[in-house]
């Protein structure tokens, strides 16, 4: 009888104290906040993450160490730009956290060029994000377009990781996820926005109140996310039955019941039903808020 395939989760803890394991994993590197604030991280990404790439309870309890860990860089990385926007300098030191990240993935035979990739695009987006924040950089649609695509890198991180654990092919789905996931930061800057604006914090609408005005700027952000969702249903008119299965698991939240029926469906049925539940699930989107007219800025403005 042939073996199976090596159960790559029941793995991660032998790596911890094996012959890869990394000197700083015996470390402080991260404190009880950190610890705290990257659960909560943690538990704010989409939890159809697990189901739709096969993870079950049992390998969530052993990956789950794993998972705190990298949200709790993630989190330190993102304080301290945070910190350094609010000193006025955007200058932050987040290279240690991003060299952690990579021994950890390393230290457990899961890093390889996209997830590289993926690491380089977190570093990339704290940095654009303290430019913005602090008008460095001229604000145009592309610009705004490319920070909002890299915002969730460390999702497609974490993506990709549970995909190498599990065996699973993922970058069909990415292709599909990539604007829903910017659909989904979108959401709680709606939620957020008067906050975000008091703390002078990276918030999609009131970048689009920066480029358009705080008139022009609510309809222009509704085309932004009508454009996304056209994205993703261009997507997955070309997307394979599995990966269509695969990102309606993992985007649904209110309808997820459905899901259930999906692996049954052939995909010519798939595709049109798969859309259909995203704009079902629309239905549950917060409002844009009323956006206050003031003194319009100036630099900032787009045609």
């Amino acid at each position: 009888m042939t073996p199976g395939p090596p159960d790559r989760f029941a793995q991660l803890y032998d790596s911890v104290s094996g012959r890869d394991a990394q000197p700083s994993w015996r470390e402080p590197t991260i404190s009880y906040r950190e610890l705290v604030k990257g659960g909560r991280l943690l538990a704010s990404y989409p939890p159809g993450c697990w189901r739709a790439l096969g993870v079950g309870g049992r390998e969530m309890d052993l990956v789950r160490p794993l998972l705190l860990y990298f949200a709790a860089l993630v989190y330190k990385g993102d304080l301290l730009y945070e910190e350094a926007q609010r000193r006025g300098t955007g200058e932050a030191s987040a290279g240690p956290c991003k060299e952690e990240l990579r021994r950890l993935l390393r230290g457990h035979g899961l890093y390889d060029d996209a997830i590289a990739e993926g690491l380089d695009d977190l570093e990339r987006y704290g940095a654009l994000e303290s430019r913005i924040v602090l008008r460095r950089v001229t604000l145009t649609p592309g610009l705004l377009r490319s920070a909002c695509l890299l915002r969730s890198s460390d999702v497609v991180v974490l993506i990709r990781v549970l995909a190498k654990l599990t065996g699973v092919d993922c970058e069909g789905l990415l292709t599909l996820l990539r604007p829903w996931l910017v659909l989904w930061e979108l959401d709680d800057d709606l939620v957020s926005y008067a906050s975000d604006v008091a703390e002078g914090t990276f918030n999609i609408l009131d970048l689009h109140v920066r480029l358009y005005g705080p008139a022009s700027a609510p309809g222009r952000l509704e085309e932004f996310r009508t454009g996304l969702l056209a994205e993703m249903f261009d997507a997955m008119d070309r997307a394979t039955r599995d990966d269509l299965v695969r990102v309606s698991v993992l985007t649904l939240g209110r309808t997820a019941a459905a899901t259930r029926l999906l692996p049954v469906l052939p995909r010519r049925v798939l595709i049109p039903v798969a859309k259909r539940l995203q704009v079902w699930e629309g239905r549950w989107c917060p409002e844009i808020p009323r956006v206050p007219v003031g003194v319009e800025e100036e630099g900032d403005r787009a045609p």
